[in-house]
C-alpha cells in the first residue's frame, strides 16, 4: 500500500496544533474592516492651501477645513483595510452635509463611517500674533488721486515684526520700525476690508489656516497703472 507523505505530515501538524479540521490558508476570509487615515491633499484638491488630516474616532471621521474652503468636490484619500470602500476612494464628493463611507471585509460583513466637516471660523482663526514671513509691493505707473507715488520692494520679516489681530475687529501693525493699529471686516467672496488701505480697496484673502495667512491687494489707477501688494503671516 503506498502511503501519501503529504497527508501524514499535514494531518500530523493538524494533531500538533490541537485542532480537529485545517482550512488551507487560501480559504481564510478575514472580517477586517477599518478606516486608519484620511487625508485631503493639497496636490489632489486645488483650493486647499495645504494637505488636511481628519480625525477619526470610533465610527466617526470629523474634518476641519480652513476659511473660504469648497467643500462641493473634494477628494480624499483613505487609508482603509478589507475588500472594498463605499463610495470609492479618491473620488470626488459633496462634504456639505455628512458622507458615510463603507468598508466591507473579505468575509462579507461590513462597517460605516460618517464623515462629517466644518469650515472654521474665519475671525476665530485670525485672532492672535502673526509674524510678517514677506510684504511686497510692485507697481508699474501706478499713482494716488492726490499724486502720491507708492514705492515698490519687498520687505522680509523679521522678529521684530508683526500683526496682532484682535476680536473687537482692529489690528495692530509693527512693522519695518512703524506701528498703527486699523480696523478689519472680513466680506463675503474671500474678501478683508482694512480702514487703513482703503484707497486699494479691498484685500483678497489668499490664505487662512492656523498657522499660516496670505492677502493681497491688485488696483488700477486712472492712467491704467497697476499697484499690487501682497503680505504673508505666519504664526
Amino acid at each position: 500500500m503506498k502511503v501519501n507523505i503529504s497527508r501524514v505530515l499535514f494531518a500530523i501538524c493538524c494533531a500538533a496544533c490541537g485542532v480537529t479540521a485545517c482550512k488551507k490558508s487560501g480559504n481564510f476570509s478575514s472580517s477586517e474592516k477599518t478606516i486608519s487615515g484620511v487625508t485631503f491633499k493639497s496636490s489632489d484638491n486645488p483650493g486647499l492651501p495645504s494637505d488636511i488630516t481628519a480625525i477619526i474616532t470610533s465610527d466617526s471621521v470629523k474634518i476641519e477645513f480652513p476659511y473660504g474652503v469648497d467643500v462641493t468636490n473634494l477628494i480624499p484619500s483613505i487609508v482603509f483595510t478589507g475588500k472594498r470602500i463605499t463610495p470609492a476612494n479618491r473620488t470626488p464628493q459633496n462634504f456639505t452635509n455628512s458622507v458615510v463611507y463603507t468598508v466591507e471585509a473579505e468575509n462579507g460583513t461590513t462597517r460605516s463611517y460618517t464623515f462629517s466637516s466644518r469650515i472654521l471660523d474665519s475671525t476665530t482663526l485670525l485672532l492672535g500674533r502673526w509674524q510678517v514671513v514677506k510684504d511686497s509691493v510692485s507697481v508699474i505707473n501706478f499713482y494716488f488721486s492726490d499724486g502720491e507715488i507708492p514705492l515698490p520692494g519687498v520687505l522680509i520679516g523679521t522678529a521684530q515684526d508683526y500683526y496682532e489681530f484682535y476680536s473687537n475687529q482692529t489690528v495692530y501693525i509693527k512693522e519695518n520700525n512703524i506701528t498703527g493699529t486699523s480696523h478689519y471686516q472680513f466680506l463675503p467672496n474671500n474678501q478683508m476690508f482694512f480702514d487703513a488701505l482703503v484707497l486699494l480697496g479691498n484685500a483678497t484673502v489668499l490664505k487662512l489656516t492656523s498657522t499660516d495667512a496670505s492677502f493681497s491687494w491688485s488696483t488700477t489707477s486712472s492712467n491704467g497703472g497697476k499697484y499690487y501688494r501682497r503680505i504673508d503671516l505666519k504664526r
